[in-house]
């Protein structure tokens, strides 16, 4: 997923702010050159090796032009309340970032400069313009829209991982009275490819960016090829929007949470990671992954789980947090919901963890 807070902001140098009007060469010319490729690399430019600072920024300032123009009729209320910011000069301070989406500023539309400890965030001129422009021709009027469709993209990613657009279509329509077809469908989805930055999408397929390759794609369709989709109500809808993927608040996740800290207290010298451990079990369900081949798949990432006990408590846990978890392979279905002629995928014997989806931890972008 390419976002990052305020954190992320320390691989950039920290501009000096000098002035209340910028354009978009100013800023771009404030830059290092590592701060000018990190822009490249999330605009998805080919950089030619060697290529000089001056010639990037030439580089630069036209596509982040283009991209801006395209990308902002799917800006969503977060982003314009930011924007906002910046054009109104209105300094903030690093603890009013935290947490925020700035993907407008890993894609150079948006630039900090600091003074006296706090931030001024920086909208280049002509990019404002742009902004300014969308808002005549009706942007606000379109938000509560966009913002509804990118809600039921990411919970049908929470129910499916992988989806056909037919579903997101069908489901819409489901619960709408102005229906959408799916050439509409899919210009929304694509334009909000890059302002969600949390799937990608291809040939009619809305893909979680848990999935980085063809490879884990083609894996997992042929996984779940035979299995229904379940139709999430409204209410479904809203309840994913609010807890995400994981059952965070559960009681059997919480048991789950508690039981790898106590394990993390029995490993003092930190030889592994209790939160990609904590992952990767709870991935685990979104494939009907069984007990056993969880801990197969924990054995082979090198977590030293070897007592009988321990194990089973594990265990027990993770079937109870697995119970209750509706699986991507299962097309959104708990375990007890699948129709009696669908058994759902066997368990296959172990594969490379490079080739299994569910032991991804690292939620990295589509390169």
């Amino acid at each position: 997923m390419r976002k990052s807070n305020i954190i992320d902001m320390r691989s950039r140098s920290p501009y000096v702010y000098k002035s209340d009007s910028y354009s978009l060469r100013d800023c771009l010319e404030c830059c290092t050159q590592a701060d000018l490729e990190d822009i490249a690399y999330y605009q998805g430019l080919e950089i030619p090796e060697g290529l000089k600072r001056e010639a990037l920024v030439n580089l630069l300032e036209p596509q982040i032009l283009r991209d801006f123009r395209r990308l902002v009729p799917y800006f969503l209320p977060e982003d314009i309340e930011l924007l906002d910011v910046a054009v109104s000069g209105r300094p903030s301070y690093p603890e009013d970032m935290m947490g925020r989406d700035l993907y407008i500023y890993d894609l150079g539309f948006l630039f900090f400069f600091y003074e006296n400890e706090t931030i001024h965030p920086v909208l280049p001129e002509e990019l404002q313009a742009i902004l300014a422009e969308a808002l005549k021709d009706g942007l606000l009027d379109q938000m509560a829209f966009r913002q509804e469709i990118a809600d039921y993209v990411e919970a049908l990613l929470n129910f499916y991982g992988i989806y056909e657009l037919d579903q997101l279509v069908k489901i819409w329509n489901a619960h709408h009275r102005k229906k959408m077809d799916w050439e509409e469908a899919w210009g929304q989805v694509t334009g909000m490819e890059d302002v969600l930055a949390c799937y990608w999408c291809d040939e009619g397929l809305v893909v979680s960016d848990y999935f980085s390759d063809y490879q884990e794609v083609d894996l997992f369709l042929d996984m779940a090829e035979d299995c229904p989709y379940y139709d999430p109500t409204p209410a479904d809808i809203r309840k994913s929007m609010e807890g995400g993927i994981y059952r965070i608040d559960s009681t059997a996740c919480q048991r789950l949470d508690a039981f790898v800290k106590e394990l993390r207290g029995k490993d003092p010298d930190g030889k592994w990671d209790p939160e990609a451990l904590l992952r990767t079990i709870l991935d685990a369900p979104l494939f009907d992954i069984d007990g056993e081949a969880m801990l197969e798949a924990l054995k082979e990432e090198g977590f030293p789980l070897d007592k009988p006990e321990e194990l089973q408590t594990l265990v027990r846990y993770y079937e109870e947090y697995r119970k209750g978890t509706r699986s991507w392979i299962l097309r959104g279905h708990l375990p007890s919901e699948l129709p009696s002629e669908f058994s759902g995928p066997e368990n296959p014997a172990p594969e490379p963890p490079s080739k299994r989806p569910f032991l991804r931890t690292i939620r990295g972008g589509k390169a």
